[in-house]
């Protein structure tokens, strides 16, 4: 981690920071998921954690796609229902018109599904697609951005998460 903050019983690790996307990022990003993955490894069924909310944003070689994705482990009713939660808080503070729903991740992710607590990947934009690329570097997209994962992140801690909530 490059630092992490404990604060009430929540633990933020930040593993990489930056401003701009450039060609060093992919070795860079597969380092960084295997130290994640040392990491969280010999925690993974630990029951104390309350949720693990990832955050990301993507690249991908068509600039046509576009919009912030969030995924969760096939299975996982309660990280279904955060995922699903996130979305909508992402959407409603980035006045975004036509969210992409909440999905199970298609391709297996071992921190998704390895995790006894709800466990969440947010994929934030996409840093291929121009017009995003411009919100993405933006200080004020991003505190929205932000603000909407640190109000789930605090609704998980306060109020919890009702896997029931994975049927709306």
């Amino acid at each position: 981690c490059l630092f992490t903050v404990n604060h009430e019983g929540i633990a933020v690790c930040l593993f990489a920071e930056g401003e701009r996307l450039d060609s060093a990022v992919y070795t860079y990003k597969s380092a960084l998921v295997a130290e994640s993955f040392k990491i969280f490894k010999p925690h993974s069924h630990r029951t104390d954690f309350l949720c693990l909310i990832s955050v990301h944003q993507n690249y991908y070689g068509d600039r046509v796609y576009r919009g912030a994705q969030v995924f969760y482990a096939p299975g996982n009713r309660s990280g279904e229902a955060l995922a699903k939660s996130t979305r909508q808080s992402i959407a409603h503070a980035t006045g975004e018109e036509k969210p992409r729903e909440a999905m199970a991740i298609p391709n297996g992710n071992y921190l998704l599904e390895n995790l006894a607590c709800p466990a969440i990947i947010i994929e934030c934009g996409f840093l291929s697609h121009p017009e995003e690329e411009m919100l993405l570097n933006s200080p004020e997209y991003r505190a929205r951005l932000a603000f909407a994962v640190a109000a789930e992140a605090l609704n998980c801690v306060t109020v919890g998460i009702d896997p029931g909530a994975a049927q709306n």
